[in-house]
């Protein structure tokens, strides 16, 4: 009788997990170069670059590339059912890992590099800094500088005016815009990373933006940028996703903010002020999710969206009423908690234990994350502090480089120069902080110093524009 039961099952057991078998599809997987080891959701797989990666489930999973020598390589990949997925990948060398700036001082000159003229944006991977530079009298260069000498690694020259809102996307690529007219529409163009040889993507009038100002853009993790544009109307635009274009209202004074991402909870946020239904003018809060959903729109006091940025569970960290510190849930915008601040900020950075506020009137605060105090405040005129790890903030002031104490707020040293104080530095995994500053022979350089942290603070929104990439792109 056992026999003839088992003889049953085995069949019926079988057929069920025929009829529930997972829908699938697959990830061609290249990388340059290729022999990368091939990671699926933490799981290092057999299989090496070139490669595919077959019978994957149907969604969203994590792809990483290791290589001895390169940088590790990682993206979110979208499994659609019974289709191709394509992922290539351009893997970074490694800078030299030999340590030679132990005995160093913080506070110390590394190197220093002439650069013509002053640098309009820098940012920087894997301990290679890039930068773009402004001369209205000639051709201009982007430039590519090895963090740890110096050396310049290649140059390539633009023939517009300025390279305006760069940033590095999540394709290895330098995105700018190029133009001749200060934040005007133009043309997008890209940089690789390793070459500099460039392309140009679109022009921003191809978006129905016409030669509407250019208020800001951010990238994701999914190989889409988000970019934000004003006229008479506020829009959010979508490379990367056709048909794209989301008007949000009829645009005012205040016009539209940078775009924020949210890769965790698969959301962009931005600002706008807009007439209502009544005609009334009023500064609003929207929600959307990557695919231009609108999820919802709140009024809120907050004059720019450049004073949030996104925290510890999603949370939006910003100001209100001017002076206010205000915590807001990213399900409907309802406040969390807020305290008032001695200062009017005008940017704010997290760090791993507390939050830090700046204004405009050469001052710098800290508070706690549950809101429950002040921590502390001191006298810094900066505009875009950097959190280091072990919680040290490095600020640019007109006369100074100054490393302070997030514990306590007090100066833990100095470096003396004539630094560009509106610009934001970057700070690099080898614990170089690089600036550019103007000399007293009138000579532009950018300059590299040793600071007491190795890379950016383990937190959501370490400096201006979250993360070296200058993304806008919180991942936690």
């Amino acid at each position: 009788m056992k026999k003839f039961y088992l003889f049953l099952f085995v069949p019926l057991i079988v057929g069920l997990v025929i009829c529930h078998r997972e829908e699938v599809g697959w990830i061609a997987v290249n990388s340059e170069p290729q022999g990368a080891a091939v990671y699926l959701d933490d799981s290092l797989t057999e299989e090496v670059t070139n490669c595919v990666l077959e019978d994957v489930p149907v969604g969203e999973h994590a792809l990483k590339l290791t290589l001895d020598g390169y940088v590790d390589w990682d993206t979110l990949v979208e499994v659609e059912p019974e289709s191709p997925t394509t992922i290539t990948a351009t893997m970074l060398p490694e800078s030299d890992t030999t340590d030679t700036t132990d005995t160093i001082p913080p506070g110390t000159l590394l190197w220093k590099s002439a650069i013509g003229s002053y640098a309009t944006t820098i940012v920087s991977v894997a301990d290679v800094v890039y930068f773009s530079t402004y001369r209205s009298d000639s051709s201009n260069f982007l430039s590519a500088i090895d963090g740890n000498s110096g050396e310049l690694k290649w140059q390539c020259e633009f023939s517009a005016e300025y390279l305006t809102l760069m940033m590095v996307d999540f394709q290895d690529r330098i995105l700018a815009l190029e133009h001749s007219d200060w934040w005007k529409a133009g043309n997008v163009i890209y940089f690789d990373l390793l070459s500099g040889n460039h392309s140009y993507l679109f022009n921003t009038a191809e978006i129905g933006a016409g030669n509407a100002q250019i208020c800001g853009w951010a990238a994701s993790n999914k190989n889409t940028t988000y970019w934000t544009w004003q006229t008479d109307t506020c829009g959010l635009y979508a490379t990367g996703q056709e048909n794209f274009s989301k008007v949000l209202g009829d645009c005012y004074t205040g016009g539209i903010g940078s775009p924020l991402i949210d890769d965790y909870s698969g959301a962009v946020y931005t600002s706008a002020c807009l007439a209502d239904t009544s005609g009334s003018i009023g500064c609003y809060f929207c929600k959307l999710s990557l695919d231009g959903c609108l999820l919802w729109i709140e009024p809120t006091s907050a004059a720019r969206i450049g004073i949030f940025c996104i925290g510890p569970n999603g949370n939006l960290y910003g100001t209100e009423d001017g002076n206010r510190l205000v915590v807001k849930s990213p399900e409907d915008f309802s406040t969390v908690w807020s305290w008032g601040l001695p200062l009017h900020p005008s940017t704010i950075v997290l760090g791993e234990q507390s939050i830090y506020a700046v204004d405009d009137r050469s001052r710098i605060c800290a508070v706690s994350y549950d809101g429950s105090g002040l921590l502390w405040t001191a006298d810094i005129s900066t505009h875009y502090p950097i959190v280091g790890d072990g919680e040290i903030l490095y600020c640019i002031t007109p006369v100074a480089v100054v490393a302070l104490s997030g514990i306590t707020g007090e100066v833990l040293w100095d470096y003396e120069c004539s630094p560009a104080d509106g610009s934001c530095p970057v700070l690099l995994d080898n614990g170089s902080l690089v600036f550019w500053a103007k000399d007293v022979d009138d000579l532009y350089h950018l300059r590299a110093i040793k600071t007491d942290s190795k890379g950016l603070a383990n937190s959501s929104w370490p400096k201006y524009q979250a993360d070296n990439r200058c993304s806008g792109c919180a991942n936690f």
